[in-house]
């Protein structure tokens, strides 16, 4: 008889987490803006801008979401990467209200003209900049060549791995 009632109780204290666990899941997906206040993004930290605007960065990601639980960090980190100097972001929520961003920024490795175009490219070929200050990149090799915007990848692989004399220069 006592078995009976233990069972009973537990049971009823089953159900009862039940209830309220699927109220809360009906209550947060059917109203998300509930947690807007308690979640809310109010500080942005960013680490490692030397050449990269933060205020342009903290643009993107104040436009991607305000609230720390619905962000979508693989979005954030997308368009943060799609910025000139920014190599690679970290992103990390910090609860309640904090989002710390750690930026890699890309280090110039040469000056790519194109017609009348000129680029600062990376080490792995890839667009830093348009129109950069020669003068203030003057020790920087230089490529240009016919269709060299399609090698260009492949050209600096093969000066960082035949002439790193060159690269050192």
């Amino acid at each position: 008889m006592m078995l009976q009632q233990i069972v009973k109780y537990i049971n009823l204290l089953f159900l009862l987490l039940l209830i309220i666990s699927l109220a809360m899941f009906l209550l947060i997906n059917f109203n998300p803006y509930l947690l807007d206040n308690f979640f809310k993004v109010k500080n942005i930290k960013i680490v490692g801008t030397e050449k990269t605007n933060p205020y342009e960065l903290r643009q993107i990601l104040s436009s991607n979401s305000n609230n720390l639980i619905t962000f979508d960090k693989g979005e954030a980190k997308s368009l943060l990467e799609e910025v000139g100097w920014v190599k690679r972001a970290n992103i990390k929520k910090v609860y309640p209200n904090t989002l710390s961003i750690n930026i890699i920024e890309s280090d110039p490795f040469a000056i790519f003209y194109n017609d009348q175009d000129i680029f600062l490219i990376d080490i792995d070929g890839e667009i830093i900049s348009s129109n950069p200050d020669i003068n203030k990149y003057e020790s920087l090799l230089n490529v240009r060549g016919e269709k060299a915007e399609i090698k260009l990848s492949e050209i600096i692989k093969e000066i960082n791995i035949n002439f790193p004399e060159v690269r050192n220069k």
